[in-house]
């Protein structure tokens, strides 16, 4: 009992720390992995803005301001703009009127200035202030198309033209990040649950061979 007992308890105090140590830092790859998606996909809009102001770059410079037939022109150009599976570009103005939403007509035309989310986000007057005060990004939550009852998260990217008092915004779903999260916090937990199972598996041995060897000497 005397050279049992220790190491039972050595093994499950062994056992109890590296637990937490590695819950610890599985939240911090968990986090660490999380940040880097989020970033990836503020890139990936950046990157789609771009395209979509340069696609009517050289119609702003050109046009005057509050030109109603070059911003006009403008919409025609960005409304048809598509990328990905199913990314599109729509926009607002400063009154948040719905100026267009890829090639959909619906509510353009409309003030959506009171819409908002199931987490109470003014989504579409968001859109119009960060894309006037430069912040540029919104999170918000919108039903997943077909199923409303579902409620997807998503990171929009909106960016304001003055001449035309218009905010052009694009938006991403983020449901590939909490699932690609989702998937790892299991990686994780079937690794520290495998490290465990070693920690124990080898104080099992040590328990048999003490033991053998404690009634041999006794």
């Amino acid at each position: 009992l005397l050279a049992v007992l220790p190491v039972l308890i050595f093994a499950l105090v062994i056992s109890g720390a590296a637990d937490r140590i590695l819950r610890s830092l599985a939240e911090s790859e968990v986090s660490e992995t999380r940040q880097r998606l989020l970033d990836e996909s503020r890139q990936s809009l950046e990157h789609y803005m771009q395209i979509g102001l340069g696609s009517v770059q050289s119609l702003y410079d050109g046009a005057a301001n509050d030109d109603p037939a070059s911003r006009a022109q403008a919409i025609a150009i960005l409304s048809k703009i598509k990328y990905g599976k199913d990314g599109y570009f729509f926009a607002h103005d400063s009154s948040v009127v719905r100026l267009f939403r890829g090639d959909s007509p619906v509510d353009v035309g409309k003030n959506l200035s009171d819409r908002k989310d199931v987490n109470g986000v003014f989504i579409n007057r968001e859109l119009v202030r960060v894309a006037k005060d430069g912040s540029h990004y919104v999170n918000y939550s919108s039903p997943l198309p077909g199923n409303e009852s579902v409620q997807v998260p998503k990171l929009a990217y909106s960016y304001y033209l003055p001449k035309w008092d218009m905010a052009v915004g694009t938006a991403v779903n983020l449901d590939n990040i909490e699932l690609r999260i989702t998937e790892l916090r299991a990686e994780i937990d079937q690794r520290i649950q495998s490290i465990l199972a070693s920690i124990l598996a080898i104080a099992a041995v040590l328990l048999v061979i003490l033991g053998v060897a404690g009634l041999m000497l006794s």
